[in-house]
């Protein structure tokens, strides 16, 4: 059910905004005063919401009389009356929705994916990190259930998807890999950012999606984290660590890393010797190239040819 659709219908509104983020809505339009739905119709909408969210809805007249409604206090068809009595005088009547997001069973709620994503990408990075550490702190996996458009897009720990009872989620066990990351690479912000590469490395995606930018940067970001020696995150600043020969330290500004798909597929290998190979030889790449500039170099095995080098 599209339930912005819903409400646009009901009051006969075509000045819905919205600012969805993501575990609240809210939204504000207005509409003329003989387009005053009947109580219980109001109350009808209000109880098609997903039970695992909390909604309300308010409506003031131009006389800042208020009727308020939620799905926490059913106010009663007396007090809508006495609303609609006192809008005698009223031309318009303005509206304000709000909606608290609540995950339930390891689902979570999308109403406007379009203003989800766009507050979502004008988010600092920190922003970005600490919601979705937030979202996945309780969960080994999550569902964004979307109900105005078809998406379909998918992690390993995250699915976007108007039909989610269709996607399986394969098996995983999110905490024994961070666990996993901690032993090979020491990451001062963990605590803080208690995520992986595999939460936003993409295995199903949509065409036009406005993510996926996003997610294959943070995807790099933390690949890169888990193949260094060690490293930090602050302010939007990288700062990696590679032990090889020579202890090699690097700073680049997160918004400035290139993407590049390999480098996912190196972070955890099964054979830990290969993988200290790699990272050994990783502080060969980056002193060679990435002295004053973003660009990486990833350090590619072949047991067959030998090492070579990738630049992306």
């Amino acid at each position: 059910m599209n339930y912005i659709i819903a409400i646009r219908t009901l009051f006969q509104s075509n000045s819905l905004k919205l600012s969805e983020r993501s575990q609240i809505l809210d939204g504000e339009f207005d509409f003329a005063v003989e387009s005053l739905p009947s109580y219980e119709q109001i109350k009808e909408l209000i109880l098609s919401f997903p039970q695992r969210d909390d909604i309300a809805i308010s409506l003031i007249n131009e006389n800042d009389d208020v009727f308020y409604l939620s799905s926490q206090r059913l106010s009663s068809q007396d007090e809508y009356s006495a609303f609609k009595a006192d809008c005698e005088y009223s031309e318009r009547v303005s509206g304000k929705v709000s909606i608290n997001k609540n995950i339930q069973n390891d689902i979570i709620s999308i109403y406007d994916f379009s203003s989800f994503a766009q507050e979502l990408c004008d988010l600092s990075l920190d922003g970005i990190l600490t919601t979705f550490s937030a979202l996945l702190s309780e969960s080994s996996h999550l569902t964004f259930e979307v109900f105005d458009i078809e998406v379909l897009m998918k992690t390993k720990t995250m699915l976007f998807s108007s039909s989610p009872q269709k996607v399986v989620f394969e098996t995983f066990d999110r905490k024994q890999r961070l666990n996993i990351c901690s032993e090979t690479t020491h990451f001062y912000d963990q605590m803080r950012y208690q995520l992986l590469p595999d939460d936003f490395q993409l295995e199903i995606d949509f065409e036009g999606n406005p993510l996926s930018e996003i997610f294959d940067k943070l995807s790099n970001i933390f690949s890169l984290i888990y193949l260094s020696s060690s490293a930090s995150l602050n302010r939007g600043i990288l700062e990696l660590h590679i032990a090889g020969q020579r202890t090699l330290e690097y700073q680049c500004r997160c918004n400035s890393i290139a993407s590049n798909p390999e480098l996912y597929s190196f972070v955890f290998l099964s054979q830990q010797n290969l993988r200290r190979y790699i990272q050994y030889h990783l502080s060969f790449f980056f002193r060679q190239k990435l002295q004053g500039n973003c660009h990486f170099i990833t350090a590619i095995w072949n047991p067959c040819s030998g090492l070579h080098s990738h630049l992306f």
